[in-house]
């Protein structure tokens, strides 16, 4: 089974892209820290390129940014090529199948930047952006009798 699971952060922010076929696809070199091993040892990072493709790959360009906590489940896969002296290279990528972003650092990208085959709902909306997680005040008066529960000792 080829099952990659990932979660670092984006060197920089991502790069869209549209294949000789006409896919759309979109890359990130994503930094993942190894496991702590105590004090005295420094902190190791791996780095890994990641593709995502069609409207995943839109999802990642619209949403992430350099730095943005984020989880990526998908497949290792190799590809050769010959460098410009002639020697024979090979490249390991995941290609990505899931993406969970975890912190929205996503600078807002003008909609002019974006493909005019992007799907705009892809977008994720400013509001939920800027904070994942608002504070509203709210008091006793804001809340419905038939959600409060009422008091028990009301008759």
């Amino acid at each position: 089974m080829n099952l990659v699971i990932q979660q670092g952060r984006p060197t920089r922010d991502p790069e869209i892209s549209k294949s000789k076929d006409g896919k759309v696809y979109c890359r990130i070199r994503l930094a993942v820290d190894r496991p702590y091993r105590g004090k005295n040892v420094p902190r190791k990072t791996d780095y890994f390129t990641v593709v995502f493709f069609n409207k995943l790959a839109q999802v990642a360009y619209n949403n992430l940014a350099k730095g943005a906590l984020c989880t990526v489940v998908g497949r290792l896969e190799t590809s050769e090529y010959i460098d410009n002296i002639g020697n024979k290279r090979e490249t390991w990528s995941i290609i990505a199948d899931k993406l969970t972003i975890h912190e929205w650092l996503r600078k807002h990208r003008p909609l002019e930047e974006l493909d005019s085959n992007f799907d705009d709902e892809l977008i994720v909306p400013r509001e939920i952006t800027g904070s994942l997680f608002k504070q509203i005040d709210i008091t006793d008066e804001d809340i419905p009798d038939d959600l409060a529960g009422g008091n028990p000792f009301d008759d």
